[in-house]
């Protein structure tokens, strides 16, 4: 979950009422580098100054006291808000759903609110003896200021971890597995099914990418591929921070189509989302 946000939606008139931003800050990359800015842009600032092409930094998270994670390059940083250096690590390789190695670059690194822990991907395309030929993924866990052994936390063939707790994360898939919850040391593939919405729109498109917001009560997800993307709002009504969800949240709104949108992240009051 980022400690992010906040720049207002009109779609989201139809869960919340207008309200002032959270005095926070949205982390994000401009030129390989990690920068922050006050929720309506202003004051941005630069953290880091060595990211290059070669060697770029990428999907910067923010713990509840402003600790930024990001990859750099094929490693996982800490960072201070003023640039400072707290830890570096590169994070071990593992098996994907077919056996086979996968590992490089992190994706979708995302920390837990209280900074100890990390939540991030790889993917690859591959087309191993006797599958099908595809994308594949895994999520994975890991102490957020050192490297840890897959068995430590288990993993999940799943992508886009976000978390809901410090001990819950989302994670999201295709046809059958679109939103999911799991817990680190749950073991692997021991994610649990939330719910698919296949009701409201096309059914051969995907949802995923989401967040749920930190009270939560509201979640905002992905739906669609290129010129079809749109960001979808729910309300929900049970507990998915530590409880069992026994059926799907309610569908509020959603935005119009806008291929560029991606990586939902809500403020830490619940009102607003970047």
């Amino acid at each position: 979950m980022k400690r992010t946000i906040s720049i207002g939606m009109a779609a989201l008139a139809s869960l919340v009422a207008a309200a002032p931003a959270a005095a926070d800050s949205i982390a994000y990359i401009k030129d390989h580098n990690v920068w922050v800015a006050e929720p309506d842009g202003s004051n941005q600032h630069q953290v880091t100054l060595d990211g290059t092409a070669g060697w770029a930094y990428g999907s910067p998270s923010q713990a509840d006291d402003g600790t930024i994670a990001a990859r750099k390059g094929t490693d996982i940083v800490r960072l201070k808000q003023n640039g400072a250096l707290l830890s570096s690590f590169d994070p071990p390789d593992t098996t994907d759903s077919a056996g086979q190695a996968i590992g490089g670059t992190p994706a979708q690194v995302a920390v837990s609110p209280d900074g100890s822990r990390v939540a991030y991907s790889y993917y690859q395309a591959n087309c191993p003896p006797g599958v099908s030929c595809g994308v594949r993924y895994v999520t994975m866990y890991s102490y957020a200021d050192r490297a840890t052994p897959p068995e430590t936390f288990g993993k999940l063939y799943r992508n886009n971890p976000s978390w809901v707790s410090n001990d819950r994360i989302l994670a999201f898939n295709g046809f059958l597995n679109q939103v999911n919850y799991a817990s680190p040391g749950g073991g692997n593939d021991s994610d649990v099914h939330w719910f698919d919405d296949y009701e409201m729109f096309d059914p051969s498109t995907d949802l995923g990418d989401g967040e749920l917001s930190r009270q939560g009560d509201r979640f905002a997800a992905i739906r669609g591929y290129g010129p079809s993307t749109h960001l979808m709002l729910y309300k929900v009504t049970e507990n998915v921070i530590s409880g069992s969800p026994s059926g799907p949240p309610a569908y509020a709104c959603n935005t119009g189509e806008e291929q560029t949108l991606d990586n939902p992240t809500w403020s830490p009051d619940g009102r607003t989302i970047a």
